[in-house]
């Protein structure tokens, strides 16, 4: 059994379940008891909490992801760091990894990569803008939520940039299958070496296979500095030519092939959406033993026709004879005076139109970042910003913008007009006045408002029971919706509970007393008993039962005078109601009279009664032709001694249908279905 479930860490965070393992630490689906929210906990398991360099790297880790904040990026809450125990606390990711996805779907369209690999490039574009690189991205590390949208989660070897690596263990660290070169050699590691696994990964998503794999981690890593990957068109032909040379690009060995920034990248991926059928031209040439990337698009300055040869490098002059050269002097000259002419036509003519052309630049970033920072921002000096929009959003903080019209990579001319939406924070409510009202009506008020509750019952002598005392957070207080206020509700005063003893049988200044001792109001009351006259016959509230301080208890008394003990009763029948009826008398349960009555010749029933105490008596009816279906018609409780009769219960309805189905026994029930 695991030591953390079904624990409280720091009397906040409800361990539920391990949701995932790690190499160095756990990961456990918790409630945070003060926001009544899941949360993902990341603990360092117990054998690592000795280790220096395992230490460093978890807090590296959360230093790391402390400073992001990108929807891409999943969210940190709190961490923390003692001698017992290392963890994190992040925003609980309802959905399944990439990894998954993949295995479950086996290939992706060249949408669906589209669309998953620019939301990884924007969530590496914020981290390497904070000076962060991940160093361990893998399907593995990717969380995509139901909606398809996705989570870059466990920065665990990431580090900043700005400092130096420090160990070859550490600098070799990641998934063999998706390091970089310069990872599998120990070598320094940059945000390329992030570009290099996104390759990586959009070369799996696209056909369901790695471009490298080995009997072991060693062979792969090989593999990964000396050789090249299969083409994707050549597992699926289907994909088109300008995606297989994004991600050509993209695992180039050599970093300074490859894209230089996630920008880089994404400007691609948007070019390659607008016209999917385009071809980049990248290409990548090896001459006289000088490798270098080679960009065709931009052929004037790069051409391999413009290189010289060995000999011509040493020498600095041609291989062809000098007599060749002497020859051709004239006509080069001519041709080079005809060529200066043209050239400065040319510029003439290109000064005209370069007057008049407006540069393009590419979009930045703009969404996470604060609006004052950017409008009064040298670095975005090429734009001009109009807020469109304000609104209330709970995922960014006030003045954070959360949208813009022209998206992160795309190609714009410069002083265009970049629209923004921007976050008011999270929208505030007033905590209603719910002050002495009756507790269900403010728990609907606050739920109409859309905050949570939590009811708190308290003694309050000034205050009705069930009426509400206070709230936390009090009245007029801005709380965002979700809040939970609690509500506490009185129980009245504190009153001290107390049992109350039987004094049946005692005298009455002796029970009297006893229950005056406990603090219990008693009320006398006198009738006419065969008992000595001061003697408590009765009480209203039985012995042994247990009220609160200060309730009136009603003593009955023997006057000492024999009772009256008859009864007269008289029920009215229905009218317009013929046939013979036989009525039966019960005094608790026992028959005591009987009688048939024509009720067409009669508008009463009587009968008299003699007896002592109280007693329920019961009237049945039942028609002389089936005196099987008896049924209840009244029921009365008398008290003989006090000639008392209150009825309890009458049933029209039998005189409604003579023939029944409903019966009953010979003896009434004390209670019926029918009286409820």
């Amino acid at each position: 059994m695991d030591k953390y479930l079904g624990k409280k860490i720091d009397d906040r965070y409800d361990m539920k379940e391990i949701v995932g393992k790690g190499g160095m630490a756990n990961v456990y689906k918790a409630i945070d008891l003060k926001t009544d929210k899941l949360v993902a906990l990341k603990i360092l398991r117990d054998e690592f909490l000795d280790n220096p360099e395992f230490l460093r790297r978890f807090r590296n880790e959360s230093k790391a992801i402390s400073v992001l904040s990108n929807p891409n990026i999943v969210k940190v809450i709190d961490v923390c760091f003692n001698e017992n125990i290392y963890y994190i606390v992040m925003e609980y990711i309802d959905g399944f990894t990439l990894k998954e996805f993949i295995k479950n779907k086996k290939v992706l369209s060249v949408e669906e990569t589209v669309h998953i690999s620019l939301q990884i490039l924007k969530a590496l574009h914020h981290a390497h803008e904070n000076g962060i690189v991940h160093r361990d991205i893998k399907p593995q590390n990717i969380m995509v939520l139901n909606d398809g949208n996705i989570k870059v989660t466990d920065f665990g070897i990431a580090r900043f940039a700005r400092e130096e690596a420090r160990t070859m263990t550490e600098k070799a660290l990641g998934t063999v299958h998706y390091i970089s070169p310069e990872q599998a050699k120990g070598e320094n590691t940059d945000e390329k070496t992030d570009i290099y696994s996104i390759g990586i990964i959009m070369f799996e998503m696209l056909t369901g296979t790695l471009p490298f794999e080995g009997d072991n981690a060693v062979s792969i890593a090989i593999m990964h500095m000396q050789e090249s990957a299969k083409k994707v068109t050549s597992i699926n032909p289907d994909i088109p030519i300008g995606m297989e040379e994004i991600i050509i690009r993209a695992m180039q060995k050599k970093q300074d092939w490859r894209y230089q920034s996630a920008a880089e990248m994404i400007r691609d991926l948007y070019t390659f959406l607008k016209n999917p059928k385009i071809n980049f031209e990248y290409k990548y040439f090896d001459n006289d033993g000088d490798t270098r990337y080679f960009d065709t698009v931009n052929i004037s300055n790069n051409s391999p026709n413009n290189t010289k040869t060995k000999e011509e490098k040493k020498s600095g002059v041609s291989l062809k004879s000098k007599k060749n050269k002497s020859k051709l002097i004239p006509i080069l000259g001519g041709i080079a005076s005809a060529f200066v002419i043209i050239m400065i036509l040319i510029l003439i003519g290109f000064s005209a139109v370069s007057s008049n052309k407006v540069n393009e630049v590419i979009m930045p970033d703009l969404v996470g970042k604060n609006i004052e920072d950017v409008v009064d921002n040298s670095d975005f000096i090429s734009f001009k910003f109009e807020v469109v929009e304000s609104d209330y959003t709970d995922e960014y903080d006030r003045n954070i913008i959360f949208d813009q019209n022209i998206r992160f990579g795309q190609n714009v001319k410069e002083n265009t007009i970049i629209k923004l939406k921007v976050s008011l924070g999270r929208k505030l409510i007033e905590v209603p006045d719910l002050y002495n009202i009756h507790y269900t009506d403010a728990q609907n008020e606050l739920k109409s408002l859309g905050f949570k509750f939590n009811v708190v019952k308290i003694f309050d002598p000034n205050i009705a029971i069930d009426r509400v005392i206070k709230t936390d957070p009090i009245k007029s207080d801005q709380l965002p919706k979700g809040s939970e206020i609690k509500i506490y509700v009185s129980m009245g005063p504190d009153i001290p509970y107390i049992t109350v003893p039987n004094v049946v049988g005692k005298k009455e200044e002796d029970g009297k007393k006893q229950l005056d001792d406990l603090k219990l109001k008693t009320s006398i009351k006198y009738v006419d008993n065969d008992k000595e006259k001061g003697t408590i016959i009765s009480q209203s509230i039985a012995g042994n039962q247990t009220v609160q301080e200060g309730t009136q208890i009603v003593l009955n008394v023997s006057s000492g005078k024999k009772p009256t003990n008859k009864q007269d009763f008289s029920v009215e029948l229905p009218q317009n109601i013929s046939g013979r009826f036989k009525f039966i008398v019960y005094v608790d349960g026992i028959a005591k009279y009987d009688e048939i009555l024509n009720v067409a010749t009669t508008s009463k029933f009587q009968f008299s009664l003699s007896d002592f105490g109280s007693k329920e008596v019961t009237v049945t009816i039942s028609n002389v032709n089936n005196l099987n279906e008896e049924k209840n018609f009244v029921r009365y409780l008398v008290n003989f001694n006090q000639n008392n009769i209150d009825m309890v219960y009458k049933n029209d309805q039998v005189f409604k249908s003579s023939d029944s189905s409903n019966s009953s026994s010979s003896k009434p029930p004390t209670t019926s279905e029918d009286e409820n």
